[in-house]
């Protein structure tokens, strides 16, 4: 496995994890749900999930679940893991 290495413009390098907080944003949006219904449904505070977007915080691994199952998508599809 391998991580990418290029980003936009302005946009984090991965965390630790491998987050990828962009495709978590594109996900949400897609979606039509806004960062505080997100919030709101995951049992965080309203500033957490643009935390999240712009790579300032990582959420725990219950909350990650938690916004996985909100958004309709397998928790490792919100991570930036591209395989060989």
């Amino acid at each position: 496995m391998r991580h990418r290495t290029e980003f936009p413009p302005g946009y984090p390098p991965p965390d630790p994890l491998h987050l990828d907080f962009h495709k978590l944003r594109l996900l949400r949006k897609s979606l039509d749900i806004s960062q505080v219904e997100l919030s709101r449904r995951c049992g965080v505070t309203d500033a957490s999930v643009n935390t999240w977007e712009h790579g300032k915080a990582v959420p725990s691994i219950v909350v990650l679940i938690r916004a996985a199952r909100v958004l309709g998508a397998p928790i490792l599809s919100l991570f930036d893991i591209v395989e060989d």
